[in-house]
């Protein structure tokens, strides 16, 4: 069993489809988002469509979730106008995928194995996952799957407690409007993370990657979305 996973999108259909074909390439047999699909990007609804259509499990990120809710107000600052902006790309049979986002998924890995996919903790989509986190704490998290999936904070990382395993993929793309997080790396420098996790025989094993997409497809996707501050957005990209 292989699983192709990967989190944190916001919005950036250009490093989706990167990662989705490199994980065709690899012939995984399932797809697993950790959530924070759609908000922060220029490309809301062709990310719910483009994995809706693979029959890919998302779960619910905090932003997400703040899409749903309505929580995007026009006239507070970038970051909410530009999901208000998002939330009005999407069409009622978007939504209704939306709302099928699992706080949680759980999948069966063979074996017995189990593996347990989470956007911030197992009980909190707006925490994070520590990657020196202690392996008492990560033994607690994972509670008894064999595997745990958690992305939020774009960073990518693995750990062995055992025979079993703690990942984040880290992050296909960065939202836009400021947020600030603790990555070593710009959130839109060209490169979208993702892992591969495989059970077979010999237990589970995980493989980090990362490939390259097109930084230019990237701002001409932003300057004919519509999507408020895309010119101050774009120059954010160097296309040099």
């Amino acid at each position: 069993m292989r699983v192709g996973i990967f989190s944190d999108v916001h919005g950036n259909g250009v490093g989706l489809d990167a990662v989705l074909a490199e994980l065709e390439r690899a012939r995984v047999d399932r797809l697993v988002c950790l959530g924070d699909l759609v908000e922060g990007g220029p490309q809301p609804a062709y990310c719910v469509g483009r994995t809706h259509e693979l029959d890919c499990l998302v779960v619910l990120g905090n932003t997400d979730e703040w899409l749903l809710r309505g929580r995007f107000e026009p006239d507070m600052s970038a970051r909410s106008r530009m999901g208000a902006w998002a939330l009005k790309q999407l069409g009622e049979a978007d939504r209704e995928v939306m709302r099928g986002f699992a706080a949680t998924h759980e999948l069966e890995l063979g074996d017995g194995r189990r593996l347990l996919a989470v956007h911030g903790t197992p009980t909190s989509a707006l925490d994070g996952i520590d990657s020196e986190a202690s392996e008492d704490e990560l033994a607690e998290l994972l509670g008894d799957a064999a595997a745990l999936a958690a992305g939020h904070t774009h960073l990518q990382w693995q750990r062995r407690v055992g025979e079993r395993v703690v990942l984040n993929p880290g992050r296909v793309g960065g939202p836009f409007g400021g947020r600030e997080l603790p990555s070593t790396k710009s959130d839109h420098d060209g490169t979208a993370e993702y892992a591969i996790l495989t059970e077979d025989d010999g237990g589970l094993s995980v493989e980090l990657c990362r490939v390259g997409y097109s930084l230019e497809e990237l701002r001409r996707a932003l300057l004919e979305s519509g999507m408020p501050h895309a010119e101050e957005s774009a120059r954010l990209l160097d296309v040099s």
